[in-house]
């Protein structure tokens, strides 16, 4: 489970990745090289992170029962003292499908705005 989780944050980091950067390099372009739009972008998704992360520990205390913020010793105690089902109940099916989708809808998007903006790069008449 800590691979496949893993392997979702990394996928999600790059799919950032791929589609802040070309986005950002076109509303600079767009604003004639200001940077006061493109701040308030990047501001947004920190915000953005910042409440994602808010959620997150949320889920932990609220869920988890705190789970995922206690030591190790701790966190021994409380697994072996509760079945796996009680400390990281299974997301349902239709959950399931619902993340897949949002996480392959924004792959898709992403490689979407990196070809479009490769095949307009030759056309800046430079």
């Amino acid at each position: 489970m800590i691979g496949t989780a893993l392997g979702v944050y990394k996928c999600a980091s790059n799919i950032g990745a791929t589609l802040v950067s070309p986005i950002v390099g076109v509303v600079q372009d767009y604003f004639e090289n200001e940077y006061t739009e493109v701040m308030l972008i990047l501001t947004a998704f920190s915000v953005l992170a910042s409440l994602g992360s808010l959620a997150f520990i949320a889920v932990d205390r609220l869920i988890l029962g705190g789970l995922l913020s206690v030591g190790a010793e701790k966190r021994k105690a409380m697994t072996l003292s509760k079945s796996y089902d009680d400390v990281a109940p299974r997301a349902s099916i239709p959950q399931t499908y619902a993340y897949g989708f949002v996480t392959t809808v924004l792959l898709v998007a992403s490689w979407a705005v990196y070809i479009s903006l490769a095949l307009t790069s030759g056309d800046s008449g430079d």
